[in-house]
């Protein structure tokens, strides 16, 4: 109505100097600085499409762009449902001298778009091939490939790969692989790469309260509420701090347990 457009907040009818005018023209230039990177990702799409589907394809116009729009071109072609054109450029972008794990993340992540887990998988054997590490930016792409498709089995597999391939990864690869396990209860499966989280010598590798939180869920869904003391003492020797939803889930578990101390704790 009129008088709700006539109350809505504005950066014309704000006193100077107030809050709330620092408030609105922060989300003003939030919004402005949204549409700008919502269009310069479409033109440079649109360009990468445009160079796709020459015959042969243009590459010279793909050379010419910076591999940050090539990455950024990938799910907008499935968005546009022009899948027919990611083979060519994902074979172009693995063959550019300057890719990097943004590049394997992007193409696992524009395959998971398009439903195409397989096609991930073998790009992701290809590159194994080749010795080239994905890192952890590709490697948690992959899981979350797998987990979009809901194949734990395949992540279990990629992650098995991954160890036994020495690719580098972090905490987050590990998270994106315990959220899968523990929301499908699949506690034995958690618990095996909760344990291996806990072995890292790297510090950035260790559980976190992301980690917690994914296995204090699957404490839940599977009903496995007898894990939740040793898993409490463990965050308190790791130093993890837990925040209130999973101080909740901890309560949770523990009234279930019928572990009254520890939910009082």
């Amino acid at each position: 109505s009129s008088s709700s457009r006539s109350r809505r907040l504005s950066v014309f009818n704000i006193p100077d100097d107030t809050p709330q005018l620092a408030a609105a023209s922060a989300a003003a230039a939030a919004e402005a600085a949204a549409v700008q990177r919502f269009s310069n990702h479409a033109v440079g799409a649109s360009l990468v499409a445009k160079a796709l589907s020459q015959q042969p394809v243009d590459r010279a116009a793909l050379d010419g762009l910076e591999i940050v729009f090539l990455h950024l071109a990938l799910p907008r072609l499935v968005q546009w449902k022009m899948h027919h054109l990611l083979p060519a450029l994902i074979e172009y972008l693995l063959a550019r001298p300057d890719m990097n794990q943004h590049t394997c993340g992007a193409v696992f992540n524009a395959y998971a778009l398009a439903n195409r887990l397989d096609l991930a998988l073998s790009t992701w054997n290809e590159l194994a091939g080749r010795g080239f590490d994905i890192g952890p930016f590709g490697s948690s792409a992959l899981i979350k490939a797998c987990a979009r498709a809901r194949d734990i089995g395949a992540a279990l597999q990629v992650f098995d790969q991954l160890l036994r391939r020495r690719v580098s990864f972090n905490a987050y690869t590990y998270n994106c692989l315990l959220q899968l396990c523990a929301s499908a209860g699949r506690m034995d499966d958690a618990l095996a790469v909760y344990n291996l989280q806990r072995l890292e010598t790297e510090p950035a590798n260790l559980p976190d309260a992301y980690s917690y939180t994914a296995l204090m869920r699957g404490v839940l869904v599977s009903g496995s509420v007898e894990l939740t003391q040793q898993l409490f003492e463990n965050m308190l020797e790791d130093g993890v701090a837990a925040d209130p939803p999973l101080y909740c889930n901890f309560i949770n578990a523990a009234g279930r347990a019928g572990n009254l101390g520890l939910a009082r704790y």
